[in-house]
Formats: structure tokens, sequence, C-alpha cells
């Protein structure tokens, strides 16, 4: 039986966050430096390493990060933006911001924050910043919206109050964590929302 958009679009956003998850931990496996110089292990740690450690050109400890982890990041990136940007076909408004969320989370990816920090920084809080707008403008739709505002709200927040990362190992460590509840708190609440019907807003 042939599936309509509409009943496709659950699966084809289920399928962009299993692809996109994939690619990340693809990328993780070609890490091989430590982030602080007290630490001895060489593997990418959920708790140390920012997502965006995978896109850098280089390693902590100098060596050339290999393209292929690079590759693995923009994919993985990219997989998660679409998946962003298919929850949101909810109307025109939330539409046009969640794909230009999709599209900001691929330049983060795009964009080493070894090479270009701030450039790296400004497309990651566009990110966030979008994203929020999306699920602002799409709140009626489903459950899930208005976690993901609570969610978005509360880290941008965070990322104002709090000092930034190169502050010390200490702030960078917490930046890391809290990064990482947010992205995949993120990615289970859009999961879980397709399990849902959500409500048409045309």
């Amino acid at each position: 039986m042939k599936l309509t958009v509409a009943e496709a679009r659950p699966h084809l956003i289920r399928l962009s966050i299993i692809a996109g998850l994939f690619c990340i931990i693809q990328a993780t496996s070609y890490w091989n430096s430590s982030v602080y110089d007290y630490e001895s292990a060489m593997s990418w740690s959920w708790a140390s390493n920012f997502l965006s450690d995978l896109g850098r050109t280089t390693w902590y400890n100098g060596m050339a990060a290999p393209l292929a982890q690079q590759l693995w990041f923009v994919l993985g990136m990219g997989s998660l933006g679409l998946a962003l940007a298919l929850w949101f076909r909810v109307h025109r408004v939330s539409t046009v911001l969640g794909t230009l969320a999709g599209t900001a989370f691929l330049g983060v990816a795009l964009l080493p924050s070894d090479i270009v920090r701030w450039p790296h920084r400004i497309a990651l809080l566009a990110a966030l910043c979008l994203t929020l707008a999306a699920a602002l403008s799409a709140w009626r739709a489903s459950w899930a919206n208005r976690v993901l505002a609570l969610f978005l709200l509360s880290y941008l927040a965070f990322l104002v109050s709090f000092p930034l990362p190169e502050t010390s190992n200490e702030i960078s460590l917490v930046h890391s964590v809290a990064q990482k509840i947010v992205v995949l708190s993120t990615i289970a609440t859009v999961g879980a929302g397709t399990l849902l019907p959500w409500k048409s807003l045309r």
C-alpha cells in the first residue's frame, strides 16, 4: 500500500534521526586525542567532548583530523537537520523556520570550530533560536513542540548566563554535558512526537 506524504513523514523523521546518530557515532570512532592536558584517554568522550569537536580539522594534540571524521559529522548533522525540517512542516511559517534551523545545524558542521570559532558559534546560536521560533510557531500542533520550546529556552538562558567554555576546563565540561542533554533530549522528544498524531495548522 502506497503511503501518503503525511503518513510517510513520521517514518522519514525517525529514519533521519537514526541515520544522524549512526553517522555521528561513526565520526567518534576516528577521534584519537584527549581534550584536556591531564587526560590520558585518547577516545572521544560523550562527557568531555563537544559534538562540534568532530568537525575540527585538527585534534587537540595538534594532529590533523581525518577527513572521514569530518564527513561523517557533516552527514550526521545534515540528517538531524533534515529531521527537524521535516518535523516542523506544519504550516508555512514553521516550515520556513524549521528548514532554516536544519540548514543552520548543517552550517555548524561546515564551520570548523578550530578555524572559525565565532562564525561556528553564531551558526549554532542561529540554529537554536530558529528551532525555538519554529517550536513556538507550531506550539499547538504537538505536545513535543511545547517540550522543545521549554528545553531550548532553558538552554539559551544557560548559554547567556554561564561563562564561556574557554574560561576553564571545569566550565567547559559543564557546557559539554549541558549540550549533550539538550541535543539528546531534543532528538528523543521529536522521535517520541512522531509516535502520536499532530495537528495540521494550515
